[in-house]
């Protein structure tokens, strides 16, 4: 069993990083919450993996307006199509974010390589020995999104 909140370690690098990266500021919307079972995600999500002491993933997940604004503001040049720059500025964000979190679990925790996920309809499932644990966050800014990760140790 994990002996550290590893959700809130993504929060707090979720955080760091649009503060810095983004010049804005992250507040929490509602609670947290965990999904062993099918679960509907938004337009586009940036999902990396992790490995070492520990295996599992995370996300990000928007609709295309909140990606638009949020590359438009991580490249500083106004964006207004997805195209390559949004989906590869999304991959960025994601693997800093991942960085960050795993630079504060106290497990050795590799990275993957990020992935775009693109459309409507999209779903991921959790399990019950490796649930979702969600937290949707907004920026003023940038509109809300949701931080997805599940993790567990390897045995």
């Amino acid at each position: 069993m994990l002996d550290f909140d590893y959700l809130q370690n993504t929060i707090d690098a979720s955080i760091f990083t649009y503060e810095k990266m983004l010049s804005t500021v992250l507040n929490k919307l509602g609670e947290s919450s965990n999904h062993t079972d099918i679960m509907k995600v938004q337009d586009i999500t940036a999902l990396i993996s992790f490995n070492g002491d520990v295996v599992g993933s995370m996300f990000i997940t928007m609709n295309q307006g909140v990606a638009l604004k949020t590359i438009s503001k991580f490249i500083m040049c106004e964006l207004t199509e997805l195209n390559d720059d949004i989906y590869d500025g999304l991959e960025e964000i994601v693997n800093i974010i991942a960085g960050a979190a795993a630079a504060r679990f106290n497990v050795k925790a590799n990275l993957g390589l990020p992935t775009i996920l693109l459309g409507e309809n999209q779903r991921i499932r959790g399990t019950d020995d490796s649930p979702w644990k969600l937290q949707t966050v907004n920026s003023e800014i940038l509109g809300p999104f949701t931080i997805g990760i599940t993790l567990k140790e390897v045995k």
